[in-house]
């Protein structure tokens, strides 16, 4: 009865985290991010001190139930290897000791990165040191946090796959002249990957311990994992816990054939409780009814839950496996992934990226074709192909409520989720943009669309508070970046036509349009009020390099204010995009 009750809210909650990430359409409120926000490292990284006490509590009272249940990579590692032993029928575990160092290193990284970011916050003359401390640290979290990794695998892997699969949906629906159904609209989206590099570091993730548990079930969990580690010490205290009965139990070691974190020593009749994830799927194997999940102190156990029983099984000799040959794949995994995400530094992290690194010989050459959908009807493509003046964006934009780029760095573990989540779909993982301490967390990219004035979904739904919630009047007043006009690229200005984009998009007029020459109009540009939304850059048409951008600020403040004023409507014989 305890292995199916967990198994149901295990299942429960895995789908319900990966819905949240994947649903486009908006089925999931915003509301139900309270299933990211209770896994341990946001909470650690939030704050959030009642529910880290109550994971805490949970955990040494009732041992490991966080690693079975509520987190998404633990439950997707029990899939995996539900798959395989329906496959392999005869496939079984036994029991290997335990391998400390890895686990030991990650951990002590771990906890060095949150105890620097706590001296932080409460000495002002350490804050400094002890945040570039936490930022370069919390990389270890950044990577083998075991939510932020499914997050990863989640935005990155499965969403794509999701949208393709709604895609055929609607070709289907298409070809049978349906338009709605159960009242809901059927419509095509993109399922193009915001990022190679993304996909790349989070389907190496997802190879190398699919691999693992496919083969070796919670190798992952209890070798590398700082929160497995972590809880793991705990566990070792906890009240209830899996034990066996010595007067009972005959060695026959079917108990250690079941446990997919191998910690059962049937020959010495105890259990590890530090590796013991509480999946229950030993409970039922045992035929002398000589483990149970109870209280359990000194090695004596109080029997206070029901045994499940099941038909007796014949007992088979357990055939040795090498425990160090393992460890050694595990370790030649891990250092394939390590070695991955170095490599997907170098990788273009958008299609803005790779639109600057494009020479302006060959953008122009490919110009006619691959830029015809903003050149208007009848007019001359390479009228719009006169930004030849190069720029380079010196600070990456963080997303509205990131504080600084300090700040993001510090707390932010790159879960993907504000990724998943942002309508506009601008925000983007970074490679280099941030540099290493940054390595894949958000930001902003205006290649092909801009950041919503109203919208502030980022901040609600980030559970590490790296990016803070913010009412629509703070959004509209906080200033990401600045806005940045190289009139040389302007096509009013090489062409001499007439054009007001960018005016037209920016939300505070920042952008306004003044006489030029000839009864044009020119863009000019007032930064102090400007919020970085990047109206203005995403809808430039001039290409290979914009005439308008936005450079971003290493800390975000307000932006100055303005006095609206009503813009003066113009009547343009030839409108420029």
């Amino acid at each position: 009865m305890l292995r199916i009750l967990r198994i149901i809210a295990a299942l429960v909650l895995f789908l319900g985290i990966t819905l949240y990430f994947v649903d486009f359409a908006g089925f999931l409120p915003m509301q139900f991010s309270w299933l990211e926000r209770i896994q341990l490292v946001p909470a650690l990284k939030s704050h959030s001190w009642i529910i880290i006490g109550c994971l805490l509590g949970a955990t040494i009272l009732l041992g490991r139930l966080y690693c079975s249940t509520l987190c998404p990579l633990g439950v997707l590692q029990d899939v995996i290897n539900a798959v395989s032993k329906r496959i392999h029928a005869k496939k079984k575990f036994e029991y290997k000791k335990p391998v400390p160092f890895i686990r030991l290193v990650v951990l002590l990284l771990f906890l060095m990165g949150y105890l620097a970011l706590f001296v932080g916050l409460i000495s002002k003359s350490a804050v400094g040191t002890c945040k570039r401390i936490s930022s370069y640290v919390s990389w270890v979290s950044l990577l083998f946090d075991p939510y932020s990794i499914y997050g990863r695998i989640a935005c990155n892997v499965f969403k794509p796959i999701y949208q393709s699969g709604n895609n055929l949906y609607w070709y289907v629906c298409k070809l049978c002249g349906i338009k709605e159904v159960a009242g809901l609209p059927v419509y095509y989206v993109n399922a193009i990957p915001l990022s190679l590099a993304a996909v790349g570091v989070a389907l190496g993730f997802l190879i190398v311990i699919g691999y693992l548990a496919w083969r070796n079930g919670r190798t992952y969990c209890n070798t590398i994992c700082p929160v497995g580690a972590f809880l793991g010490l705990l566990s070792r205290i906890s009240i209830f816990r899996v034990w066996i009965d010595k007067s009972k139990c005959g060695s026959c070691g079917l108990c250690a054939r079941e446990c997919k974190s191998s910690c059962i020593d049937s020959k010495g009749k105890v259990v590890d409780n530090s590796r013991c994830v509480d999946c229950f799927d030993c409970l039922s194997a045992c035929h002398k009814d000589a483990i149970h999940y109870g209280i359990c102190f000194g090695g004596k156990g109080k029997l206070i839950t029901e045994i499940e029983n099941k038909s007796e099984k014949t007992a088979e000799q357990s055939t040795a496996e090498s425990v160090d040959g393992a460890r050694r794949e595990f370790v030649g995994a891990l250092v394939g992934v390590t070695g991955l995400t170095v490599a997907a530094q170098a990788l273009p992290s958008s299609a803005a990226e790779e639109e600057s690194a494009a020479t302006a010989a060959e953008e122009a050459a490919s110009a006619p074709v691959a830029k015809a959908g903003v050149v208007p009807e009848g007019e001359d493509p390479e009228m719009f192909f006169t930004g030849k003046t190069p720029y380079v964006r010196k600070t990456p934009i963080a997303p509205p409520g990131a504080k600084s780029i300090g700040h993001l760095n510090a707390h932010c573990t790159a879960c993907h989720l504000c990724v998943a989540k942002c309508p506009t779909n601008i925000l983007k993982p970074a490679t280099s943009e941030y540099g290493v301490k940054g390595f894949m967390q958000p930001h902003l990219d205006f290649a092909r669309g801009f950041c919503n004035y109203d919208c502030t979904i980022c901040g609600d739904v980030c559970p590490n508070h790296a990016i803070v919630p913010l009412t629509i009047e703070q959004k509209h007043k906080v200033q990401m970046g600045r806005v940045v006009f190289i009139e040389d690229n302007c096509v009013v200005k090489v062409k001499e036509n007439s054009c007001g984009a960018c005016s037209e998009h920016c939300p505070t007029q920042a952008v306004s349009m003044v006489p030029y020459k000839n009864g044009l109009t020119i863009p000019h540009v007032n930064p102090d009020i400007c919020v970085g939304c990047g109206g203005c850059e995403s809808i430039c048409p001039v290409r290979p390099f914009r005439a308008i951008y936005v450079e971003g600020n290493e800390k975000q403040h307000d932006r100055a204010e303005y006095e609206e004023k009503k813009p003066e409507i113009t009547e343009v014989d030839d409108f420029g995009f």
